[in-house]
Parts: structure tokens; sequence; C-alpha cells
């Protein structure tokens, strides 16, 4: 049997970060095809990334509200549904396939100061708001919104929302 050199969190991100930039683009590049014929070929190459992510962020955002995820297929299938869609209206799909690729590889030579770390140490500098961000959002897979931890309960990972929640530092952002 053979193994990966690295540990495995560091390949699930590296397919993660290419299939979400590949979507992404191919999305973005449908929305290329609503807009006017003269900005059309420009937006369709060079704003199909964001485009994309800017509407997988607004479905994200709209399913997340209205439906428990938890461990729902709901989110699988409304991806794989939306692919589909885009591609049964891709025109050129040798050419979104070879965009999507460029974009994929562009986006993770731009994150090996992340994927390097990740390689060699399995895991990243926690330092900075990100941990922050990460120990809100894991606190709210099982907890509401306005769900307070007592003082005598809290745990180092539940630290940060603790403060937060007591301080009142920056809760309705990070929340």
């Amino acid at each position: 049997m053979t193994s990966f050199p690295g540990p495995g969190i560091f390949w699930t991100t590296l397919a993660a970060v290419a299939a979400i930039l590949s979507l992404s683009t191919l999305i973005g590049r449908a929305w290329g095809e609503v807009l006017p014929y003269r900005f059309k070929g420009i937006a369709r190459f060079y704003l199909a990334p964001a485009l994309g992510l800017a509407s997988l962020t607004l479905i994200a955002s709209i399913v997340g509200r209205l439906l428990p995820l938890g461990n729902s297929v709901v989110v699988p299938l409304l991806v794989i549904g939306l692919l589909v869609w885009v591609l049964v209206r891709e025109k050129h799909i040798n050419q979104a396939f070879h965009h999507a690729l460029m974009v994929s590889v562009f986006g993770i030579v731009c994150g090996a100061s992340i994927l390097g770390p990740l390689f060699t140490y399995g895991g990243f500098n926690a330092h900075n708001d990100a941990f922050v961000y990460l120990a809100h959002g894991n606190w709210l897979q099982e907890h509401v919104f306005g769900d307070t931890i007592p003082f005598n309960k809290v745990t180092p990972l539940t630290a940060q929302v603790s403060v937060f929640q007591h301080l009142s530092w920056r809760m309705g952002a990070s929340f």
C-alpha cells in the first residue's frame, strides 16, 4: 500500500481548495453570459472566480439561515445541481475546464504560505483571527446564538466564545 507524503489534512485541503476554485470559476463564467456583449469575454475570464465565489457565498448564507445543515445532504445536492446546470449552459466545456484548472493551480500557488506549514506540520499558525472564527463556528454547530457559557464551564476551546460573550467584543461580526 502506498501513502502520500504529508498529513491527510493537507491533501483534503488541497482537494477542497481546487474544488471550490473550479466550481467558483465555472459558476462565474455562467454569470458572465448575462452581462452586455461588450463585457462578456472580459467578465467570463477575469471576473469569473469572484462572481462564482460571491454566488456560492450568497447561496451558503441563505441556505445556512433557513436549514439546519449538520449532516444534511442538502449542500452536496445543491452544489451538484448547480454544477450540472452550469455545465449544461456552458457552450465551450473544454475551455471552461481549462480555465477552472488554471484558476485552481494559481490559487494553490498563491496559498502556498498556508499549505506549506499544513504539509510540513499538519497545522497552521492559529495565532490570528482565523482561530477566533473557527472557535465561534465550532460553538455554533451545536449551540444557538444566545447560549452563554458559565465561567466555571469554560474550556480552552470555548474560551474565545466566552470572552466575546461576556465582554461583548465583536460578537456580532464574529458570530
